[in-house]
C-alpha cells in the first residue's frame, strides 16, 4: 500500500526522478513554438503594448476580470521578445514544466516518499494527459498555468508547515494564494484544497477547532475581500455576464462532461481538435456515456478506498472543475489544467496500488510488465493528441491572415518600441 500520509520525509527524492517526466514534457510541447498569436493572444499583447505607455493599466481590470500577475508576465515578454511568438509560447512551457516539478514533489511528499506515484503522476501530468494540452499551447490560456504554479508553491509551503512546522513557511503558503488569486479567477478553489491537505496529513489528536479557524482565518479574509471586487467592484452585482455563465441544472451536465474530457476531449461542440460532421452524433453519444461512467467510477473509487492521498486527489478533480461547471457555453479542455493534476496524481496513486498487490517480494518492486504498457499506451495517446492540437492550431494561424499581426506593429511602432 502507499505510505501513510503525515509520516516525516527527510530524504530528498533523486534527480533522475524529476528530470525524466520534464524531459518528456518539453519534447512533447516543444513544436508548439513554431506557432504564432492566435485569437485573444493579440489583445493580451495589445494591452501590454498600452502598459509600456501607461503603466497603471497593468492594475486595470480586463474585462471583469482582475489579472495583474498575467498582464505582467506578458509586459515581460515583450520586453524580452518583442512579437516574437516563440518567446511566449517558451514561457508558457517553461511554466508548466515548472509545475510538473512541484505537482512530482507534492506526490512525493504525501505519499511518504513513493517514487512510482511521483514519476507517474508526473509524466502523465506533463504529457498533456487529462488536459491535453490546451492551455499550454495557447499563449492567452497561461493565466490558468501561472495560476496552479502558485497553487502548487502554496501547497507545497503548507505540508512544510504541517511536515515541519517552520514558520517561514506560513508567510509564503499566504503570499502564494494572494498571488494566485491575483493571476485568474479560478484559483478560489485553492482554499478548500489547503484544508484537504491537512486532513491528508492528518491533524493531532486533541487539536482545538479554534487553532484550526484561526489558521485559515487571514485566507477566507482574502477570499471574501477579492469575491465582494470581483462580483461588486468589477461587475456590478451582476455575477452573470451576458447569459454565459449561470446557476442551473446544466451544471451537473458540465461537471460530467468534463470528467469525460480529461479522458476522451472530443465532443461534437469541440473546437479543439475539427472532427467530420458524421461524428457528431457518436460523440454526443459517446460523452454523455462517457461522463456519467467516469462519474460513478470515481465516486466507487472514492467511496472504497481508505487512502487519504487517493481520495485527495479525487476531490482535487472535483473541485478545481467545479468554477467552469456554471458557463453555458461548450465545455472546454482549456479549464482542465488544475483538474488534470488530480487525475494524475490519482492515476500514480492507482499504479502504486497495482504494484503493491502484485508484488510478491518487497512493496518496492517495480510495476508489473501489463503496468508499464498501460502507462506507455498512456503518455503515447496523450502526447499524440497534443501534437495533433498544435499541427491543427498552426494551420489554423496561417488561415486567419496578418492584419490582426500588422495592427499589433503599428502599436508598438507609435509605442516607440524597437522591432526585434
Amino acid at each position: 500500500m502507499v505510505p501513510a500520509p503525515g509520516r516525516r520525509l527527510d530524504a530528498a527524492a533523486p534527480a533522475w526522478l524529476w528530470a525524466l517526466p520534464i524531459a518528456y514534457g518539453a519534447l512533447v510541447f516543444l513544436p508548439m513554438l513554431r506557432n504564432f498569436f492566435w485569437a485573444d493572444d493579440y489583445g493580451w499583447v495589445a494591452t501590454a503594448i498600452e502598459t509600456t505607455r501607461h503603466p497603471l493599466e497593468l492594475l486595470a481590470p480586463a474585462k471583469t476580470d482582475w489579472r495583474p500577475i498575467a498582464k505582467l508576465t506578458f509586459l515581460v515578454d515583450l520586453r524580452l521578445w518583442g512579437l516574437h511568438p516563440a518567446g511566449y509560447y517558451a514561457f508558457n512551457l517553461l511554466v508548466h514544466l515548472a509545475n510538473v516539478a512541484m505537482l512530482m514533489g507534492l506526490a512525493w511528499r504525501i505519499t511518504g516518499g513513493d517514487a512510482l506515484v511521483a514519476l507517474v503522476a508526473g509524466a502523465l501530468f506533463a504529457s498533456g494527459f487529462g488536459h491535453f494540452g490546451e492551455s499550454v499551447i495557447w499563449i492567452c490560456a497561461r493565466t490558468g498555468l501561472i495560476a496552479d504554479g502558485f497553487a502548487l508553491i502554496s501547497l507545497l509551503a503548507h505540508w512544510s508547515w504541517l511536515e515541519h512546522g517552520r514558520v517561514r513557511d506560513r508567510p509564503l503558503t499566504f503570499a502564494a494564494f494572494v498571488l494566485a488569486l491575483l493571476t485568474k479567477e479560478s484559483a478560489i478553489t485553492l482554499l478548500p484544497l489547503l484544508a484537504l491537505l491537512e486532513w491528508v496529513h492528518g491533524v493531532p489528536a486533541g487539536t482545538p477547532k479554534r487553532a484550526w479557524i484561526v489558521r485559515y482565518a487571514p485566507f477566507a479574509v482574502v477570499l471574501v475581500l477579492y469575491l465582494a471586487l470581483e462580483l461588486f467592484a468589477l461587475r456590478g452585482g451582476r455575477p452573470i455576464e451576458q447569459g454565459r455563465y449561470a446557476l442551473g441544472w446544466h451544471a451537473l451536465v458540465n461537471f460530467g462532461e468534463y470528467f469525460a474530457r480529461m479522458v476522451v476531449p472530443l465532443t461534437a461542440s469541440s473546437i479543439m481538435l475539427k472532427v467530420p460532421e458524421g461524428v457528431g452524433k457518436i460523440l454526443g453519444w459517446l460523452t454523455a456515456e462517457l461522463a456519467i461512467g467516469m462519474v460513478l467510477l470515481w465516486a466507487a473509487l472514492f467511496a472504497r478506498t481508505r487512502s487519504r492521498p487517493l481520495r485527495f486527489a479525487i476531490l482535487w478533480m472535483a473541485v478545481t472543475v467545479f468554477p467552469y461547471v456554471f458557463f453555458t457555453t461548450r465545455t472546454s479542455t482549456r479549464y482542465l489544467y488544475g483538474p488534470a493534476q488530480g487525475l494524475a496524481l490519482a492515476v500514480g496513486l492507482l499504479f502504486a496500488a497495482w504494484r503493491d498487490r502484485m508484488a510478491r517480494g518487497p512493496v518496492s518492486a517495480g510495476l508489473p510488465r501489463a503496468g508499464r504498457w498501460v502507462l506507455a499506451g498512456l503518455l503515447v495517446a496523450s502526447a499524440t493528441v497534443v501534437n495533433v492540437v498544435i499541427h491543427q492550431r498552426h494551420e489554423e494561424q496561417k488561415a486567419a491572415g496578418t492584419a490582426a499581426y500588422e495592427e499589433l506593429v503599428r502599436l508598438a511602432r507609435d509605442a516607440g518600441l524597437e522591432e526585434r
